[in-house]
């Protein structure tokens, strides 16, 4: 059993991705749902409101959306080993940083760094990681190091909140920060060593067929960052890409007052979110194994249409006792897919040689876009709260971007340059 789940269990690269998955799981200290741990520190220590803190975290969440270009390729440049020492450090030292806070400008900083390291900076070093192992098995690699967010999910705010109890909030920053420092950095950068082309072929061992069907769902040639972005393929995909993440922050983010809205209990949304959870990572993990042998188009387009099926939940008559899980599993499935289809996607267009710079576009824009989505959920609902009209818009969205997505060509064609003219 475990040698289909990991073929060639001798190739290094398996201990790679667990190092990735512990990659991964370190990006709490830049997610939302470890930072919510001290925001109410935040506003007693430093006298602030709590929209003080919140426009903060919005304006510092945009800002490092818009350097992750930059980010990228820089992890494109550097060894995976050093990237993940180097980023694992600096989280370190955002950590530090907003322990030492004392003024709104000092907690701006430091939750910029920490959103733009643990929420942006690690994402694209595991990807840029991936696909220096693996090519066949990129879709299950992926959805392997996906399990990494739900472990740190698990883990991370038990943690935390322990260590508030301990040292207070400020000393309980300066404990984790000498984790990451002291163990996680060292730990990690030491399995994350580079592939030696000629020794380590990609996936552990030549496969014949697989390399068939790998050259039928992978771009041959690695494009350069500018050609891809001059590619009307790329826009459109990357615009299909970003409806799963702007509908699904609006969905979650106001979940309580959709569900109140629609008849159901808002007490119930602890339920759905473990019900988002859960299917999430089983979707994640089985999307990974299916991708491998379909067009990753395919698994963008469904990921998209799972999600229209899921706001269109609301509009069932589930009743308030299965009603919030359903919706919650839904959201949560079509999410698992979408991410999966969202790390095989680029390579499988544009290829390996620039995906860093590349995907710090694509993050850009989907990180970005995601500030939008509760406002205009709140302005749809009206003073009444009713979310009916934001629940229509998700599923029209949704289900006219998967027809986008089925309707993209299976491979992008370079454009010609322009060529200067004469003098």
């Amino acid at each position: 059993m475990l040698s289909r789940l990991f073929p060639n269990p001798s190739f290094h690269g398996w201990r790679v991705l667990g190092a990735a998955v512990v990659f991964a799981a370190l990006s709490g200290p830049g997610q939302s749902y470890l930072l919510s741990l001290y925001i109410d520190h935040l506003v007693a220590d430093l006298q602030l409101s709590r929209l003080d803190v919140s426009a903060v975290y919005g304006a510092a969440t945009i800002a490092a959306a818009l350097a992750l270009p930059w980010v990228g390729a820089r992890a494109d440049r550097m060894t995976s080993a050093a990237y993940a020492r180097a980023v694992l450090a600096l989280l370190a030292l955002a950590m530090v940083g907003l322990s030492l806070s004392r003024a709104v400008w000092a907690v701006a900083l430091s939750f910029f760094a920490l959103r733009l390291l643990g929420q942006g900076a690690i994402s694209l070093g595991i990807v840029t990681t991936v696909v220096r192992w693996f090519r066949r098995y990129r879709g299950r690699a992926f959805a392997i190091t996906s399990v990494g967010y739900s472990l740190g999910e698990a883990t991370l705010p038990s943690a935390v909140v322990a260590a508030v109890a301990a040292f207070g909030w400020r000393g309980s920053l300066w404990a984790l920060a000498a984790a990451y420092l002291l163990l996680f950095a060292p730990l990690v950068g030491a399995v994350m060593r580079e592939r030696d082309p000629e020794r380590e072929p990609l996936d552990g061992a030549p496969d014949p067929e697989a390399s068939e069907l790998s050259r039928a769902l992978q771009a041959e040639a690695s494009w350069d960052p500018r050609d891809a972005l001059r590619s009307p393929v790329f826009w459109t995909l990357l615009a299909c890409s970003c409806v799963s993440p702007f509908l699904l922050t609006g969905m979650l983010f106001h979940l309580p007052a959709i569900l109140r809205s629609v008849g159901w209990e808002a007490a119930a949304a602890p339920r759905a979110f473990a019900a988002y959870a859960l299917a999430g990572m089983v979707c994640t993990y089985l999307a990974g194994f299916w991708l491998e042998r379909v067009h990753s188009k395919i698994g963008l387009a469904s990921g998209l249409f799972a999600l229209g099926l899921g706001a269109a939940a609301v509009f069932l008559p589930l009743g308030p006792a299965l009603g919030p899980s359903a919706l919650g599993a839904a959201l949560g499935g079509s999410a698992g897919i979408a991410n999966a289809a969202n790390g095989v996607l680029w390579p499988a267009y544009f290829g390996v040689r620039s995906l860093g710079a590349l995907r710090g576009v694509v993050n850009l824009a989907r990180n970005g876009c995601t500030a939008a989505a509760p406002p205009l959920a709140a302005w749809l609902a009206g003073s009444e709260e009713s979310f009916g009209a934001f629940a229509a818009l998700c599923v029209g969205l949704a289900f006219s971007f998967a027809l986008v997505a089925l309707l993209a060509p299976r491979q992008a064609e370079p454009r010609p340059r322009p060529v200067p003219a004469a003098r």
